[in-house]
């Protein structure tokens, strides 16, 4: 993201960061500061800015063996590790038939950019007192990823 801005000549730019996007800038603002941001929108994401309280599994270790197979070369293994991910994004327990739909959707992020951003998401609440640009956070009341409440 860093050469792309700097090779178009880019001062500063609006950031709308969807989903794991939020991660990706959050992780570009840790790295390289806010002054470049202008503004920013976190579209059905909080990026780790607070902490969501866990529906299912809290077993780390599960989620990061799970991390590691989901980067594997073998796209069957990817697409395994994947499934079962619902409980672990999510901030309600979501209905068995949108469990699989959620599931579906975290293969959706090409297996590179996992490679280059596992080990890097942690907790973002240190950032909060850093985003000092304009930011709007989108989220539906129907939302199952990010809940209504913690936005406030």
């Amino acid at each position: 993201m860093k050469a792309v801005i700097d090779a178009a000549g880019v001062k500063t730019f609006t950031a709308v960061a969807w989903s794991y996007g939020g991660h990706v800038i959050l992780d570009y603002v840790r790295t390289y500061g806010i002054e470049s941001v202008a503004k920013l929108n976190l579209v059905g994401t909080l990026a780790a800015l607070v902490e969501r309280p866990a529906t299912g599994p809290t077993n780390l270790e599960a989620l990061r063996a799970s991390q590691a197979r989901s980067v594997s070369d073998n796209p069957l293994e990817v697409v395994q590790a994947n499934f079962g991910q619902a409980d672990f994004i999510t901030h309600k327990r979501v209905a068995p038939d949108m469990q699989v739909l959620v599931d579906m959707m975290t293969n959706q992020l090409p297996t590179y950019a996992k490679r280059m951003l596992i080990g890097k998401i942690t907790q973002n609440a240190d950032l909060v007192d850093k985003l000092t640009c304009p930011t709007l956070v989108s989220v539906g009341d129907q939302d199952v990823t990010v809940p209504a409440a913690s936005v406030e």
